[in-house]
């Protein structure tokens, strides 16, 4: 048995659960579905702990005492290093429960170099490895839809609506597209997912709601927000209709739901920062403003030939990233 300690099932996925529980005898956790969900480890188990400093955490003296062998894998850095709220950067300090995690994981891994790269820039002097997130390639190819349900270039911008992740500079993004061509369609993901007011401060949930209202009332009928999906299946058949996927995210370890949107066949635009250069090498990266990523997705969407071929770029490499590999580096972790 494994217990995946302050992860969702989201971050897997069905398959990579599944893939999990065949290869250990089964699968639980915190922050999981029912019925995986549990508050603490049974005792004796194989612990893959993500510290977090979320006050429904499994932390990892709790860890430690519930689990026979704990391996931590450093998914949310913001978490670990001293995040400043105020400047939207890493403060690159050695947080209490960073270093519980560095006395009590035999072996600690990261999900890109990025990640171990700030971890080691903040004095973390043991060795890191580096075990990617996946996706279901298979899942989100079984999912597509084929059936296009209008013509025009269609645009998502789909990330949690938290201030790392710059929502109001991607509403602002999405305005000005749509000024730039008025064939566009552009669908913004999971709307309202706000999380606690230290991620998204009242002040800053206003002005995005502000500018949500003003992108409604300018594109009408090319403009849909999305609050959230019954499943994986219903959010990948959204994914197989669109063209341009772009971030603003202001913070990111990994990207993973650039991409899945790669997978599905987008043209990824990206940051030219981060762990985009690392993870999504082959998106469109561009310098993080506005106008460069009005420009670039302007100029994809004008250019039928330049789209096809960033798109394949895009869905080439997201297949470098599948769900198995995931799993299998989970197991190489605890063998």
């Amino acid at each position: 048995m494994i217990f995946l300690a302050n992860m969702w099932d989201g971050l897997l996925g069905e398959r990579g659960l599944e893939l999990l529980a065949d290869s250990f005898g089964g699968v639980s956790g915190n922050w999981l579905s029912p019925p995986r969900q549990m508050s603490t480890p049974p005792a004796g188990s194989r612990i893959l702990l993500s510290p977090s400093v979320m006050e429904s955490a499994v932390t990892p003296m709790t860890a430690f005492d519930r689990g026979a062998d704990v391996v931590g894998w450093v998914l949310f850095p913001d978490q670990l290093l001293g995040w400043d709220w105020r400047h939207q950067t890493y403060r690159h300090m050695i947080t209490p429960v960073l270093q519980d995690t560095l006395l009590i994981c035999r072996i600690l891994a990261a999900n890109s170099e990025y990640t171990a790269g700030n971890l080691r820039q903040t004095g973390v002097d043991s060795e890191v490895s580096i075990l990617p997130l996946g996706v279901d390639i298979n899942g989100i190819r079984a999912a597509r839809d084929d059936r296009r349900e209008k013509a025009g270039v269609h645009v998502l911008w789909a990330h949690m609506w938290r201030s790392q992740k710059n929502p109001d500079k991607a509403l602002r993004v999405a305005a000005e597209v749509l000024k730039r061509d008025p064939g566009l369609r552009v669908t913004i993901g999971r709307a309202g997912t706000w999380l606690d007011d230290q991620h998204s401060p009242p002040e800053f949930r206003e002005e995005v709601l502000t500018l949500a209202r003003s992108l409604q009332a300018q594109g009408g009928d090319r403009v849909r927000f999305v609050e959230h999906f019954d499943s994986a299946r219903s959010y990948w058949q959204l994914l197989s209709q669109v063209d341009i996927s772009y971030s603003c995210s202001a913070e990111e370890s990994f990207g993973v739901a650039m991409l899945e949107h790669a997978a599905a066949g987008a043209a990824c635009v990206c940051p030219s920062a981060l762990c985009y250069p690392e993870v999504h090498k082959h998106a469109r990266l561009v310098p993080p403003t506005e106008t460069d990523i009005v420009d670039a997705i302007a100029e994809l969407a004008a250019d039928p030939a330049l789209l096809t071929q960033a798109r394949s770029r895009s869905l080439a490499h997201a297949a470098t990233y599948p769900i198995e590999a995931t799993v299998r580096g989970i197991v190489r972790l605890f063998n």
